[in-house]
Order: structure tokens, then sequence, then C-alpha cells
């Protein structure tokens, strides 16, 4: 389109005009897919035909959700992103920081201009991240050469699995496995300080071996959170149930 818009005409109304002419000259005779209905949705909703998309290209649906959503998402699956860097590769460490410094420049700039909905977001730790990082890797190496293994709990039902002695948390009835910056984490405390109980608290970004915990009871995800009561993990229980067995203690 290299004419000028009219004074006078509104664009909805130019455009109109435009399409007109140029289905006249046959312009838009033979494009791709002229006159094919749009194929079938194996999803009966209106979004079906993006996620089909989205399979084609091999896309991951997170590219649907709002930014802040992506940020916390990306900063829960980081441990697991970073995981997969080998600490021995040529360079390694100094990719693991690139990786951590793209996502708090990402981070920052949602934070200059954040959009809904507005959640609790802070920068990466970085320093935090790669001790945690090689903690992680030699944690491992040492199980490689002879470490006795955490035994995997057996899972009970969605939300609860038993524990091992191996993977068993410190003598306590009640430990609340958290990490900075979960607002979940936060209402629960807050629900536990107004009414004075006092949990043991484990911050899992500070201990490799409480993440990998939650990780073997959370299907793999650092979902928190993570409550274990009487020897039973309980993945984001509601607020109530914490109450209730700190109060029986």
């Amino acid at each position: 389109m290299t004419e000028r818009k009219p004074a006078g005409m509104t664009v909805e109304s130019w455009v109109e005009r435009q399409i007109r002419v140029a289905a006249e000259r046959g312009d838009l005779d033979g494009l791709p897919g002229t006159g094919k209905p749009i194929p079938p949705s194996p999803v009966d909703d209106d979004m079906g035909w993006v996620r089909r998309k989205l399979e084609e290209e091999g896309l991951s649906t997170d590219a649907l959700l709002p930014m802040s959503l992506q940020l916390r998402r990306e900063i829960d699956r980081l441990p697991r992103t970073l995981a997969d860097i080998g600490p021995r590769t040529p360079g390694a460490e100094a990719q693991v920081r690139a990786h951590i410094a793209d996502l708090n420049r990402r981070i920052a700039e949602w934070m200059r201009a954040p959009s809904p909905p507005v959640l609790p977001i802070a920068p990466v730790a970085v320093d935090a991240a790669v001790a945690r990082w090689r903690a992680e890797d030699t944690a491992a190496g040492a199980q490689v050469r002879g470490a006795a293994p955490t035994t995997r709990p057996v899972r009970r039902k969605a939300s609860t699995a038993s524990m091992t002695e191996d993977s068993a948390p410190p003598a306590s009835k009640v430990t609340v496995y958290w990490r900075p910056g979960c607002v979940f984490c936060q209402r629960l405390r807050a629900i536990l300080w107004a009414r004075r109980l006092r949990p043991t608290m484990i911050n899992i970004w500070d201990d490799a071996r409480a993440a990998a915990f939650v990780r073997s009871v959370a299907d793999g995800n650092e979902t928190v959170p993570t409550v274990v009561i009487d020897g039973v993990a309980h993945v984001n229980p509601a607020p109530k149930t914490v109450v209730a067995a700190l109060r029986r203690r």
C-alpha cells in the first residue's frame, strides 16, 4: 500500500478499501491456503489451534504466560537448568554466570515496567547460585564415588510421601522447606508467625541436600513450601494443616 489515506476517511474504511481493490486486481488470488478451512483442533476450544501451532513448531506453552509468571517459572527451574552444564566443561562457570546474568537482565527490565500479574520477583544472587551449582555437582560426584545414595521416598498420594532415614529432615516433627521470593512461603510464614508458631525453617537455596529432598517428593520440581509433618512430606499444603500439626506439638 503506497497511497496515503485521504483526509476525512477512517483507518478502518481505508484498509477495507485497499483490501477490496487488491482483490479486484487479483493480488490475493492463489495465496497458500486460499479456500481451505482452518484445520480442526483436537481440543474443542478457541485456543486449540494455538496449542497445535506451538506443538508443530516445537515451542513451549510458557510463551503464552504473562512475563512475571515466565520469570518465576524460570527462577524455579534454574537449579535444574544449571545442572545440565557440567562443571568440568571448559568455561562452564562463565556459561553459568552468563545464563544468570541474562535472566537477571530480563528480571530488571520487567521490574522497571512491571506488567500484571505483579508478583514478588527479585534478581538471582549470582555467587550463591554458582556456589549451589558447584555444591550439587560435588554431592553428585561423591555419590558416584560410592557414597550412600539417598533413597527416593515412596509416593502415597499426589501431595504426600513417606521418607526414608537417609532423606529424613532434622529432628523436628514439623519442618518447612522454603526459598526467598516464594509468595506461598511468605504467606505460610506470616500465618504461623501471627499464631506464634515456630517450625524448623530450611532455605533450599542454601542447602543442596534440602533442595534434592524437595525434588525427590515433588516429582523433580522444587515446589515450596514443602512441609514435613511427623515424617510425611506435604507438597504445598494448606496452612491450616501446618497450624494444626504445630498445635498438636
